[in-house]
């Protein structure tokens, strides 16, 4: 059964999130993250913090910082605001938070999938390009 993050600090401006938890020991390597628009979990055995957020975020500019015992995760808000609070006012109905959950690990799936297809693409594209400089100059 994992303890459950509660002595964990965020701040806000009109625009970015700022979230820090306490490593409470543990190597940074052991630290596991996932992400969505509306959800993050960070899971470090036997702790564990989950958050399904007021609104939406932009989680393509994700910021993960770990050092000095703290994790720092800086959010970008998907539509600059003041949010009355960092959890969804649903967050305590556990049945949708089991969808968001649900819903962020396929779309964490889909976004690897589809960074990784983009990186061997890129791959491809510059082995193409040498390829065609090497038959340059011989």
């Amino acid at each position: 059964m994992p303890i459950i993050i509660k002595d964990f600090t965020w701040t806000q401006s009109e625009s970015k999130i700022s979230i820090n938890l306490p490593l409470k020991g543990t190597k940074a390597n052991n630290v596991d993250i996932l992400n969505s628009r509306e959800y993050v979990k960070v899971s470090y055995p036997p702790f564990l913090f989950e958050c399904w957020f007021y609104e939406m975020i932009d989680d393509e500019s994700s910021v993960v910082v770990v050092k000095n015992g703290i994790i720092s995760l800086q959010f970008s808000k998907a539509e600059d605001s003041a949010w009355p609070n960092l959890f969804h006012k649903d967050f305590e109905n556990k049945e949708l938070l089991k969808l968001v959950r649900e819903e962020a690990i396929k779309y964490a799936g889909q976004k690897a999938e589809r960074l990784t297809k983009e990186k061997n693409d890129l791959k491809e594209a510059n082995k193409k390009l040498a390829l065609k400089e090497q038959m340059k100059v011989k």
